[in-house]
This record gives C-alpha cells, sequence and structure tokens, in this order.
C-alpha cells in the first residue's frame, strides 16, 4: 500500500491512502517500561475524525524503514510489514515481508 502525505498537526502526519483512506502517523505518546524496542509511532486509520489504531511502527536498523504488524482481512492473522518512508516522509509504502 502506498500512502501520500496531505498534511501536518503537532505530532503528527495524515496520508491519503491508494486505498481511498485517511491515516494519520503520530508520535508515541506514553513510556513503555520494560519494553526493549517500543514504537516510536502509531499508524492509524481516521474514520470522521476518530483515529482508529492500527500498528505501532518499531525501529529497525535502516532510519527511514519501520517494522509494523497488520491485520491480515481474510484470516484475521497478524502480518509482519515494513512501513517504508520516502521522499523526505512524503510517501510511505506499506510493504509485506516475505520469509
Amino acid at each position: 500500500m502506498r500512502l501520500v502525505k496531505t498534511g501536518d498537526a503537532k505530532g503528527a502526519s495524515f496520508y491519503q491512502g491508494d486505498d481511498g483512506q485517511v491515516y494519520q502517523v503520530r508520535a508515541v505518546n506514553r513510556a513503555y517500561a520494560g519494553r526493549k524496542k517500543p514504537p516510536v509511532f502509531y499508524l492509524e486509520r481516521l474514520v470522521g475524525e476518530k483515529p482508529i489504531y492500527i500498528s505501532g511502527l518499531f525501529p529497525t536498523p535502516k532510519p527511514d524503514t519501520f517494522s509494523c504488524d497488520l491485520k491480515d482481512a481474510v484470516t484475521g492473522i497478524r502480518v509482519m510489514y515494513d512501513a517504508r518512508f520516502r521522499e523526505s516522509g512524503e510517501v510511505l509504502e506499506l510493504l509485506k515481508r516475505t520469509v
């Protein structure tokens, strides 16, 4: 899936998905005590003005790439994806990981 940035607000960026939905990436606003690698951002879908949590974005060794898991629509199983920011954050690509 490809998301294109449409705007910014304090602590969040808004994206339009190639599925027609509106998404936001926002900074994590709480501590995760005891977790080695807590999420840095949250990926959420906006329904009206209400954000619906999709996944945390977790750091990887690549500075422009984060790890996330998305729920498969058919099986309900969470599948690993790479969230890659391109063009200085103007584009966010969600790419399913291959084994």
